[in-house]
C-alpha cells in the first residue's frame, strides 16, 4: 500500500509541476513584434484567435484521506468545451474514481473554476467498503453527494451517504455517514 501511495503521489507532484511550467509559459513577456510585413490581399472577417487548439478533456489526479475511506488516491477525467477559465481545474462536467485502504468507488459530477487558484465541485458519490474503513462495516454499498473546494491545489471534502442495502439490524454500523477530507490535487 505504501508503494501505491508513494506511486500516486509521485504522479501527482509530475502533473502540479507540468501545469506549473504551462502558467508560467503563459505568463512570460510576449516575444519581440517581428518587422512589419506589406498588407495581405485577402482580408478575413474572422477575429483574430487568441487561444491555441487543445484537447478538452484532461486527467483529473488526486491523493486524500476521508473520515469513510482514510487514505485514497483519485483519478479520472474532466471536459471543458470552451477555453480554459483560470487554470484552477475544470469548469464543466468530470468523471472520477478513488481506491483506498477502506474501499473504492466512483464519482460524477460538475466543476466550477472560481479563479485562478480555487474552485468548486458537486459529485455524486457511490462507494463500496472493504479492507480498513473508518466508522463502516466492510462490503457495504453507499451512495451520496460530495461537494469540494478546491484552492491553490489542496481540497476540501464534505458529504453524506446512505447505504444502499437497509441493514434492518442484520448488519451492524450506521445507515447514514457523514464523509468530511482533505487532500492535494482535484
Amino acid at each position: 500500500m505504501k508503494s501505491l501511495l508513494r506511486a500516486a503521489a509521485l504522479v501527482l507532484l509530475a502533473l502540479l509541476l507540468r501545469e506549473t511550467r504551462a502558467r508560467a509559459d503563459e505568463t512570460a513577456p510576449p516575444a519581440p513584434a517581428a518587422p512589419p510585413r506589406p498588407a495581405p490581399t485577402v482580408v478575413s472577417t474572422a477575429p483574430p484567435s487568441k487561444e491555441s487548439p487543445r484537447w478538452p478533456i484532461f486527467p483529473l489526479i488526486g491523493l486524500g484521506s476521508t473520515r469513510l475511506q482514510g487514505w485514497n488516491v483519485q483519478a479520472g477525467f474532466g471536459y471543458e468545451p470552451g477555453p480554459r477559465t483560470g487554470g484552477c481545474g475544470v469548469s464543466g462536467p468530470l468523471a472520477v474514481g478513488h481506491y483506498g485502504q477502506g474501499g473504492h468507488g466512483a464519482q460524477a459530477g460538475y466543476g466550477w473554476c472560481m479563479s485562478a487558484y480555487g474552485g468548486l465541485s458537486a459529485r455524486a458519490t457511490w462507494l463500496h467498503t472493504w479492507g480498513r474503513p473508518r466508522l463502516l462495516e466492510t462490503r457495504q454499498h453507499y451512495l451520496g453527494v460530495e461537494g469540494r473546494v478546491m484552492f491553490m491545489g489542496f481540497h476540501g471534502v464534505v458529504g453524506v451517504l446512505r447505504r444502499v442495502e437497509p441493514s434492518g439490524g442484520a448488519v451492524p454500523g450506521p445507515d447514514w455517514a457523514l464523509n468530511l477530507g482533505v487532500g492535494i490535487g482535484y
